[in-house]
C-alpha cells in the first residue's frame, strides 16, 4: 500500500509542478480557468490526502465512500476545467499561427514588390 501511496504522491507533486509552470503561459482569460482549475486541485488534493490515510488505516470503506461522492464531482469538475482550458489553449495557438502565416505572407509580398 505505501508504494501506490508514494506513485499518488510523486503524480501530485507532478500536477502541482506542472499548474506552477502553466501559469507563466496562460493569458488572462486562460488564468482565471487556471485559477478554477488550482482550488478544485487544492480541494481534491486534501480528499485525496484523506482517502490514502484512511486506506492505510484499512478504512476502505470510508475511503471509497469520499472517493465516489465528493472525489468524484471535484475529479469531473477537474476534467472539465482542464478541457476548456486545453481547447482555449489549442484555439489560441490556432490563431496564433494564423497570424504568424499572414504576417510573413505580407512580409514575402513587401519583399517581393520592394526587388
Amino acid at each position: 500500500m505505501v508504494y501506490y501511496r508514494d506513485r499518488i504522491y510523486k503524480a501530485v507533486d507532478s500536477v502541482d509542478q506542472n499548474t506552477i509552470e502553466l501559469q507563466s503561459y496562460t493569458e488572462v482569460q486562460g488564468s482565471e480557468t487556471l485559477q478554477n482549475f488550482i482550488s478544485l486541485w487544492t480541494a481534491y488534493k486534501s480528499d485525496l490526502a484523506q482517502i490514502v490515510s484512511l486506506s492505510l488505516e484499512n478504512n476502505k470503506g470510508r475511503a471509497f465512500e469520499i472517493s465516489i461522492s465528493k472525489g468524484l464531482t471535484i475529479r469531473d469538475s477537474i476534467i472539465k476545467t482542464l478541457s476548456y482550458l486545453i481547447k482555449k489553449s489549442e484555439e489560441n495557438m490556432q490563431s496564433d499561427k494564423e497570424e504568424n502565416e499572414r504576417k510573413y505572407y505580407l512580409t514575402f509580398l513587401f519583399l517581393f514588390c520592394l526587388f
